[in-house]
């Protein structure tokens, strides 16, 4: 996703600066829409994220991370707006 955004951006004095956060986890869908516990969560994970960044939980890196093939940065502690307590959320390495 981060990608093609690179690329565009490399001939533009305004760069599109994409963030993203992602979870994994059963998200409630009605009609076209996705709500429940697992989306706000990603999308507080989202707001956490920096222009260019891709933020997971910990519960994803946990799943994802024994393939081998997905490269995460350093965990850091995060406050969620609404969501009690800190949580550890990672940077996604996808340059």
């Amino acid at each position: 996703m981060e990608r093609p955004f690179a690329v565009h951006n490399q001939s533009r004095r305004d760069p599109i600066r994409v963030r993203a956060g992602l979870n994994a986890g059963e998200a409630i869908k009605e009609a076209d829409d996705f709500y429940g516990k697992n989306v706000i969560l990603a999308a507080r994970i989202a707001g956490q994220a920096q222009g260019g960044e891709i933020l997971v939980s910990s519960l994803l890196k946990e799943l994802t991370e024994s393939a081998g093939d997905i490269a995460f940065g350093e965990g850091r502690e995060v406050e969620l707006k609404a969501l009690a307590g800190r949580h550890r959320v990672f940077q996604l390495a996808w340059e």
